[in-house]
């Protein structure tokens, strides 16, 4: 791989460069659409979750996404607006957020990974796209559910599950992703490679914090 001649400092600048990219990306293609502005201050099923379509991706039931989609008091104008800001969103998702940050977790994983065996570097690249393959699965399960919104009306038993089951494993996924990344960051003879463990770590925790309360309310539902 051409990027392994790189010094720690390079590859670090295309970490950073990768990420950058991917979080503008987000920001500009796929945040709009998912902050679903035409439900306005409609209340969200989950006080674990911040976000309608983090809570679209999660949702426990079929009565989760009926409030998130089609919250009470929406009429017929509104609720089509949710169901086709949540489809662009979906779509740019995964036709650009999702390849540019398995791109950007590859080469976090090559950083992380230059101290140690080859193999370790592969592992994160299978994980990458993992986790990228378990967020198509999920994207595919969202479309769906538009779908059977669109046409009848509301989400159909089953679409629930089509959609969380995928973004459990996405997420769970992630978080352990981050984790090994951190931990082989952090045990690295370079000392810029150490420094950056603390981003992956940082993230991890975070994603493992938000996963634990968020499990913590589906028990208790």
């Amino acid at each position: 791989m051409p990027l392994r001649s790189l010094s720690a400092w390079q590859l670090l600048i295309v970490v950073l460069l990768l990420f950058g990219v991917t979080l503008g990306a987000g920001s500009r293609l796929v945040a709009p659409h998912n902050k679903l502005p035409s439900r306005g201050n409609a209340p969200l099923p989950m006080k674990s979750l911040d976000g309608p379509i983090l809570q679209l991706e999660l949702a426990r039931n079929e009565a989760d996404i009926r409030q998130i989609l089609t919250p009470p008091g929406s009429d017929a104008e509104t609720w089509p607006k949710n169901v086709a800001d949540a489809r662009a969103g979906n779509r740019a998702d995964s036709l650009v957020f999702i390849p540019l940050y398995t791109l950007s977790l590859m080469a976090t994983g090559l950083l992380a990974a230059r101290a140690h065996a080859a193999w370790v570097f592969w592992v994160f690249v299978v994980a990458a796209a993992g986790v990228a393959a378990f967020d198509y699965v999920e994207n595919a399960g969202i479309e769906r559910t538009l779908d059977h919104i669109e046409k009848g009306g509301g989400p159909q038993p089953g679409d629930a599950a089509a959609i969380a089951n995928p973004s459990k494993v996405k997420w769970v996924l992630l978080t352990v992703l981050l984790l090994a990344e951190g931990i082989a960051a952090a045990t690295s003879n370079n000392t810029v490679v150490r420094w950056f463990s603390i981003a992956p770590l940082l993230l991890a925790g975070v994603l493992g914090y938000t996963l634990a309360r968020y499990f913590a309310e589906v028990r208790a539902s």
